[in-house]
């Protein structure tokens, strides 16, 4: 481990730790949108869900760019077929993917 703190995975969204010239700040994504604080950052990350087609096609990709034809992400994550890289990333996309069924919860408690 890094040393950084982890942060949790909102609406889709992992958030990161990012060392800029400013200071330390957290990342939303792939860290092209930065936030001074991790609320900042949670509060864009649930403003600005991803969709599950959006995962979807990241997935879809992944296994392309791989030579790969995975079913479900999460039946995948232990595979040792699969490169410790190639697990990392599908543990990731998984958390990714339940914290959208997550914030999908709440907005359906939110509404009724």
């Amino acid at each position: 481990m890094s040393g950084f703190p982890e942060y949790p995975a909102i609406a889709g969204h992992q958030l990161r730790h990012a060392p800029t010239s400013f200071g330390d700040m957290v990342a939303v994504g792939d860290g092209l949108l930065v936030f001074d604080t991790l609320a900042e950052a949670i509060d864009y990350a649930a403003d600005n869900a991803l969709t599950f087609a959006i995962l979807i096609s990241e997935y879809q990709t992944f296994n392309l760019v791989n030579g790969l034809k995975l079913g479900a992400a999460d039946k995948h994550v232990d595979d040792p077929a699969l490169s410790p890289a190639q697990r990392l990333w599908l543990a990731e996309f998984v958390r990714r993917w339940k914290s959208i069924v997550a914030h999908e919860e709440i907005e359906n408690a939110i509404r009724d």
